[in-house]
């Protein structure tokens, strides 16, 4: 079973409200394996040719974050930041290295709050390329490039996995971080990254 962050975990009998399905959903998490891996899509799409997922351990979020981007993008890219709500901010282009230094003393909110969802990308009229990590912290790769996304995918133990689930497929609870670093909560700190990166 997949190490979750800490700002999310799978929903108990107590915590589902009222359904006249809650059997099925309770049996449907009793029988969840959301396991560590990725799945390739391959996409006929004139800007991108495979859409990647992949599930991995909490304390790999940030580390895996970091090798692909700094493989995909090894000069300029494009923050993005956003919250729960699904709403997106896409910063200015910048050195990827210093992006992710600038972003490193956050790593554990942004690995572990799912109110918080962030990525870097490098796009164009021609081509969409994207690492995203979603508010439920599953990674989302928009690329032309799937041989090099599957070697680091590959340094962490990562295989493919056919039909993998993923957290979001099931009643989940979040739990909301206890924030220091001068940081009132996740709003806060997305208000702050939002400036830093405008």
């Amino acid at each position: 079973m997949l190490i979750f962050p800490e700002g999310v975990r799978l929903a108990t009998s107590t915590e589902i409200p009222f359904d006249p399905d809650l059997p099925e959903l309770l049996a449907k998490i009793s029988n969840a394996q959301i396991e560590p891996g990725y799945i390739v899509h391959e996409i006929n799409d004139r800007l991108f040719k495979y859409y990647i997922e992949a599930n991995v351990n909490a304390k790999q979020v940030w580390p895996l974050f970091c090798s692909l981007c700094k493989i995909l993008f090894p000069e300029e890219s494009q923050p993005v930041l956003g919250d729960i709500s699904g709403e997106t901010l896409h910063g200015e282009y910048a050195n990827t290295a210093k992006m992710l230094e600038l972003f490193d003393r956050f790593q554990f909110y942004l690995a572990n709050d799912c109110s918080l969802q962030f990525g870097l990308g490098n796009s164009s009229p021609e081509e969409i390329c994207e690492v995203f990590v979603a508010s439920t912290k599953h990674f989302q790769i928009w690329t032309n490039t799937v041989d090099s996304v599957e070697k680091i995918m590959a340094d962490y133990d990562l295989r493919r996995v056919e039909n993998l689930q993923f957290i979001d497929e099931f009643p989940r609870v979040t739990t909301s971080l206890e924030y220091k670093d001068g940081f009132d909560g996740y709003q806060d700190l997305l208000e702050y990254l939002t400036k830093l990166v405008s």
